[in-house]
């Protein structure tokens, strides 16, 4: 009988000890599971909100890299007397070229050059051959404008000037117009004269 009180005893012992701990342990491991699915689902809702913010910090590293915040200002030539210039390209080289036309009579255009102050340059350079060009006629000429320009990598502004000969006089020379124009990539040849220019001599 002492046995089947014991056995009876440690039967109510064992019971109440194994729902002491065994619930226990069950909701820690629950919680634990819950915790990690709580991070699992925070991660994959993130994740494309992530991805998509890489991806717009990308696209605008791009348009930072390619000026597209602060676009080129167009380079603009405005004609002086009877010349009408067009839209001048200065190139990184200091040389600036655009079309010269409509001189009002036939004249011979021997030299170029470049100023700042609304002064003829000290010098002009001799053109390589001598271009025509007639009333209404057209010709590509390049300015050498770097001595003017002084450092790159900003917009510059100045006058173009012609020294032309006329059919009776030599050596005259004429403000074409003004230009305001940022540098671009220098030219992989330079043309003196376009398809609309007047034969040179």
């Amino acid at each position: 009988m002492g046995n089947g009180r014991e056995d009876e005893q440690e039967e109510s012992q064992d019971p109440a000890g194994s729902i002491g701990v065994g619930p226990l342990a069950g909701s820690a491991q629950a919680d634990a599971d819950g915790a990690k699915s709580k991070v699992r689902a925070a991660a994959e809702s993130v994740t494309p909100y992530g991805w998509s913010l890489f991806v717009v910090v990308v696209a605008i590293g791009l348009m930072f890299e390619l000026n597209a915040f602060s676009p080129s200002l167009p380079s603009l030539c405005t004609s002086s007397g009877t010349f009408v210039c067009g839209e001048p390209v200065l190139y990184g080289n200091g040389t600036l070229s655009t079309i010269v036309s409509d001189p009002g009579s036939s004249i011979t255009v021997t030299g170029v050059g470049c100023s700042s102050g609304g002064s003829a340059p000290a010098s002009f350079e001799a053109l390589p051959r001598n271009v025509t060009l007639s009333p209404k006629g057209a010709a590509m000429l390049q300015f050498g404008c770097k001595d003017v320009l002084g450092s790159s990598g900003s917009r510059f502004s100045g006058e173009l000037w012609v020294k032309y000969d006329t059919a009776t006089q030599t050596g005259l020379s004429a403000q074409v117009g003004r230009f305001m124009a940022t540098e671009v990539a220098a030219p992989q040849a330079a043309a003196l004269s376009g398809p609309d220019s007047g034969s040179g001599t």
